[in-house]
């Protein structure tokens, strides 16, 4: 409960700042996309500990359908102006098609990959991997969209992707002095 009033006293604060909810929803939703790999993998640990009938009862199949479950409730009171039948039916057969494509991508596939890299390896090798996605939309979106862009969106993808492969090196470079150290202290 007092995570919850903690939380509740943070979106009020961020509201109060910002004057704005937009820039609120903004933060919350980089608050809650940052948890959430982690949030997750406890979960699953969790239900890794309390087994129902010999199985995990945190599946992917639960996660996904109770994110999907939220997500639609969100994004349906926020475009629910947008929802109405007149609007939905002057969409091409190729919009759906993409609308379509977009939403499985989305909404199971890439929630499904993720939910298995979380149970293979840690959190922060996930984590890593998806600090590597903006510079990737960013290079495909030039290539295959001809998208402009301009310096700074370059030099954001650029410190992203130098931050990913400076923490990739530094901690492979730990691991091999670690190794080495351990080797020594065995030969002594």
């Amino acid at each position: 409960m007092k995570t919850f009033s903690s939380f509740f006293q943070l979106w009020i604060e961020l509201q109060r700042r910002f004057g704005q909810p937009g820039q609120a929803y903004l933060w919350l939703a980089i608050f809650i996309f940052g948890a959430s790999n982690s949030v997750t993998r406890k979960l699953t640990d969790l239900g890794a500990q309390h087994l129902i009938d010999g199985r995990n009862p945190i599946s992917l199949c639960n996660v996904l359908f109770v994110g999907n479950l939220c997500a639609l409730l969100v994004l349906g009171s926020i475009y629910r102006q947008q929802c109405r039948p007149a609007l939905l039916k002057q969409l091409s057969l190729s919009e759906w098609l993409y609308l379509i494509a977009v939403a499985v991508l989305a909404g199971a596939i890439a929630p499904a990959l993720i939910f298995t890299a979380l149970s293979l390896t840690s959190v922060n090798n996930v984590v890593l991997i998806g600090r590597l996605e903006p510079p990737l939309v960013l290079g495909l979106s030039i290539w295959w969209l001809q998208a402009r862009v301009d310096r700074w969106q370059i030099l954001g993808a650029t410190v992203s992707f130098i931050g990913v492969l400076l923490t990739v090196l530094l901690q492979s470079k730990l691991m091999v002095g670690a190794n080495l150290d351990l080797g020594a202290k065995r030969r002594a």
